[in-house]
């Protein structure tokens, strides 16, 4: 699955990097704030992770921009204490998941919790992918979990590309 990190802050890009990419995410970084836009028409990432933090222009911007140009993908939004009024304008424009929000400390974002409200934004596909094999089957009693963990599994498997990352606009590909 391609995920799109953007923000300036160094520290938690790497830090996202590094743990998506390590869970077997294909990660894309628009190297510059004007490259955003062009490179998520290119790459059409399945999932950005936008922090509000972005400047130039804000990140209810940012995101207002790639929504008006057509992106139709999941958004996981990083929020804190300076973010707040940005909030409800991003909830309008199709934020699917916030991280932090107004209680947020000084402490770093989880990367786990970043991953989990990316896997949450996609709860709708699941549960409709698992409808759709429990009446294939025959809508057995009792393969409810099963059902899920088949719909999981394919919708992620669909979207995980082959073990290559994007950074800065460069493809590198791991092996």
């Amino acid at each position: 699955m391609n995920v799109m990190i953007i923000t300036q802050d160094l520290e938690r890009r790497t830090r996202l990097v590094d743990f998506l990419g390590a869970k077997g995410y294909d990660v894309l970084v628009p190297p510059r704030r004007q490259d955003t836009v062009p490179m998520v028409k290119q790459a059409r990432p399945h999932a950005i992770v936008l922090d509000l933090y972005v400047a130039d222009p804000n990140g209810a911007d940012l995101l207002c921009e790639l929504r008006a140009d057509g992106y139709a993908g999941k958004v996981v939004a990083l929020s804190g204490l300076g973010t707040q009024a940005v909030l409800s304008k991003c909830w309008r424009e199709g934020v699917d998941h916030v991280v932090g929000g107004i209680h947020m400390t000084s402490e770093p974002v989880d990367p786990g919790q970043v991953e989990a409200a990316i896997r949450a934004s996609f709860r709708g596909e699941i549960t409709q992918r698992a409808y759709l094999l429990w009446l294939r089957h025959g809508r057995p009693e009792g393969q409810d979990r099963q059902h899920w963990v088949q719909a999981e599994r394919e919708i992620f498997g669909e979207q995980r590309s082959r073990g290559s990352t994007q950074n800065g606009g460069e493809l590198r590909t791991e092996k």
